[in-house]
């Protein structure tokens, strides 16, 4: 996929991607009413940069949460990072399908208001490197904590329209789509939403259900379509066979994302309304995923400062396993292997139990491959988290010019001549300045570690590398709201 170019297309333009038969295509999209916007707004603003575009149309969806053409232009501005953010995460996550990553971040970042809710227009990161941080996290709660969604979450969440358009774009006509939405109308009318005890999904339809459905479905088809009417009386089996076309049509179709519309601006909020039990369900799947956070962090605080030590080296600083071995004085490389796989067995044991305990049933081998699943992702940014606040309060100590610079660069996104010019400086002092404030910080970063870690990381080329790596990704996408 390419990158988009220039302001206009930036603020204006969806990903439009069509599933073929074993490849996809993708382009990029105009929505007219906010390209003619953004067009008249360059026209009268030639100055402008995309920082401050995305500033100013993220202000007014601010101030008036249900204006179109501001959230619309935040939606496009923030497009590419949901089509970034939904690969990357699939990628990493084998369990997780992109689009449904995707589609995910775009009703989040269709709803600027809540996403921007906690943002800090004055002292905050850029809008991108915001909304980045926040459409990630969105996108890893959501799909991790919730799982795929089952085949009768799926049907209860669709839309009759919905249902109508993919059922044609699946290429069924009339008679077989009429009996695919009868049968979904009917399903919708008698199913009652039911789960197995410790699930987390929707159980089917049962054999009462289904003859329930079924019987209802002839009543209905012999008053309302006149077509169908001269057919036998549906039975069960044939009701399960109707709702399984729904779904895969629903399944394959969803593989073809196209741009939002913003003609009306409460159009966009029909599809993504959930009902009102699928809404208490995904709640309560929150706050599971938050027990589930908080009692990795107390089972983490159980184990020896070695034994963390170990673990933030390779999930926090990202080393490999020879330098870290090095740095411990570790003397075979196979013997940390062995004990990070054990500290691993551990975390996912006591989670296991934990679910266990909560839950009320054993976890099947499929159920303890997701929590290890959710573990990773915990595991990454809790390692992560004491070097991120050390690095946070050392910014905060910087000299006013650098940290005029930091914002400028870091924050705002400006490019080195743009930089220079706000700064009155040359872009050679710039770019001088900039290797100062990197080098005092990964400087600082290894006395820190050294110190609190009681470690001594020896000069390695590789480990100072992978620390000014981090240093580097940590400016470049962590926020600073905190500058004094």
């Amino acid at each position: 996929m390419r990158r988009r170019q220039g302001i206009v297309e930036k603020f204006s333009t969806f990903l439009a991607i069509q599933d073929g038969t074993g490849y996809s295509t993708s382009r990029w999209e105009t929505e007219p009413k906010l390209g003619r916007n953004i067009k008249n707004g360059v026209e009268v603003h030639p100055a402008k940069d995309t920082g401050l575009w995305a500033q100013h149309w993220l202000q007014q969806a601010l101030a008036e949460p249900l204006k179109p053409l501001a959230k619309g232009h935040i939606s496009a501005y923030l497009e590419e990072a949901c089509y970034y953010i939904a690969t990357t995460t699939a990628r990493k996550f084998t369990q997780l399908e992109w689009r449904d990553c995707f589609q995910v971040a775009r009703i989040a970042a269709a709803n600027p208001a809540k996403l921007f809710k906690n943002y800090d227009t004055v002292k905050g990161a850029s809008v991108s490197t915001y909304g980045q941080f926040q459409l990630s996290s969105i996108v890893l709660d959501t799909q991790i904590s919730s799982g795929a969604r089952s085949e009768t979450g799926l049907l209860r969440s669709l839309t009759e329209k919905k249902l109508k358009d993919d059922l044609l774009t699946y290429g069924l006509l009339d008679p077989k789509l009429s009996r695919c939405v009868l049968a979904w109308q009917c399903f919708k009318e008698i199913y009652t939403p039911t789960k197995a005890k410790g699930g987390r999904h929707l159980e089917a339809p049962n054999t009462s259900q289904l003859e329930s459905i079924a019987q209802r479905y002839s009543q209905l088809q012999t008053r309302l379509f006149s077509d169908l009417s001269s057919e036998p009386t549906m039975s069960a089996s044939g009701i399960q066979s109707l709702l399984k076309t729904c779904i895969e049509a629903t399944r394959r179709t969803s593989g073809n994302l196209t741009m939002p519309s913003f003609d009306d601006p409460n159009a966009a909020a029909e599809p993504s309304t959930p009902p009102a039990f699928e809404a208490l369900e995904a709640e309560a799947q929150n706050q599971e995923w938050q027990q589930i956070k908080e009692y990795l962090s107390a089972a983490f605080m159980a184990l020896t400062p070695e034994e963390q030590i170990i673990l933030k080296l390779w999930h926090g600083l990202e080393l490999n396993q020879a330098d870290i071995a090095n740095i411990l004085k570790i003397e075979q490389q196979y013997q940390l292997s062995r004990q990070i796989k054990r500290l691993h067995i551990y975390l996912l044991k006591n989670l296991a139990q934990w679910s266990t305990a909560n839950l009320g049933t054993e976890l099947q081998s499929e159920e303890i491959s997701q929590k290890a699943k959710q573990m990773d992702i915990w595991l990454s940014p809790h390692c992560k988290e004491d070097i991120h606040i050390f690095l946070q309060e050392h910014l905060n100590r910087l000299t006013s010019v650098e940290v005029d610079l930091v914002r400028l660069t870091y924050i705002q996104e400006l490019d080195l001549d743009q930089v220079a010019d706000r700064s009155r400086i040359s872009k050679v002092e710039v770019t001088s300045s900039l290797d100062q404030v990197t080098w005092q910080l990964q400087a600082s970063l290894i006395q820190y570690l050294e110190s609190s870690w009681q470690i001594t990381l020896n000069g390695l080329s590789s480990t100072n590398k992978a620390i000014a790596n981090f240093v580097k990704d940590w400016l470049t996408n962590s926020l600073y709201k905190n500058f004094r």
